[in-house]
């Protein structure tokens, strides 16, 4: 008599409940809520605006619980990434001299909070020498193979805004970016100038969304060499992946001139 196979016991509820909790966790309050974060400060000013102002996604754009596992596995390679660091003999600082993760808040006058937090600081000679601001991201094969042909700034503009306004703001003049692939474990690493101009840009960019009583206006030629002279459209490649491209593009977006109340 053939042997019968093996039934595979398997128990796709632990998935979903573990999703589900990611969600519900997601949803809770939170200290970065009504604070624009430096960490977004690269992509359109008027989705920045309505996020800050409380106007929800799309419907069926919220993230899934397997997004958000996935940010998670992000936070978990920044803890190995600094890790090997140290153990390459890098002086590593995560906390400020009170214990805390590396940050900056303001609030200018008649505005919302802007600000941000860090990876951390790096030594990358002794700590005599002037420290620079880490950054750590992690990629798949593939975009990881992308960063290597191209460099940082032009594998992803956000991410080199981000860094850009960091340094402005923690008055730092070099940065170390480090990229992590999840796939098979290679190290990408650029040092990067902190470019005073585009700082300053990114940081006036900011003061200008927390402190605006009406919605920006929809971004001109926002890719270079792309949409020149016109507006751009919902399908565009700039916003036909927006979180918030249908109430944008909708009448509705016309009537919000002020910030909802606190």
């Amino acid at each position: 008599m053939a042997k019968l196979p093996t039934l595979i016991r398997e128990a796709p509820h632990i998935e979903r409940r573990i999703h589900a909790a990611l969600v519900e966790e997601s949803q809770r309050p939170s200290e970065r809520d009504g604070v624009l974060g430096l960490s977004t400060i690269g992509g359109c000013e008027r989705d920045l605006w309505m996020s800050l102002n409380g106007i929800p996604k799309d419907p069926g754009r919220d993230f899934e619980g397997r997004i958000l596992a996935l940010f998670g596995l992000g936070h978990a390679v920044e803890a190995e990434v600094i890790r090997l660091l140290e153990l390459a003999g890098y002086k590593i600082e995560t906390r400020d001299e009170d214990g805390r993760q590396y940050r900056r808040y303001w609030t200018p006058p008649g505005g919302k909070p802007i600000g941000g937090s860090i990876d951390g600081i790096a030594y990358l000679r002794s700590r005599h020498e002037p420290p620079v601001l880490l950054e750590i991201k992690s990629s798949s094969a593939k975009k990881f193979e992308e960063l290597q042909g191209v460099g940082y700034a032009a594998w992803n503009p956000k991410y080199a805004a981000q860094i850009q306004a960091y340094m402005g703001a923690f008055k730092l003049d070099d940065s170390l970016v480090v990229v992590y692939c999840k796939d098979d474990s290679r190290i990408y690493a650029e040092k990067i100038r902190h470019d005073p101009a585009q700082s300053e840009a990114l940081l006036e960019k900011a003061h200008r969304i927390v402190t605006a009583t009406e919605l920006p206006e929809r971004p001109k030629n926002p890719i270079p060499g792309r949409h020149k002279g016109k507006d751009v459209t919902r399908h565009c490649a700039h916003c036909k992946w927006c979180d918030r491209g249908d109430f944008c593009f909708s009448p509705l977006a016309e009537l919000v001139r002020v910030p909802f109340d606190d």
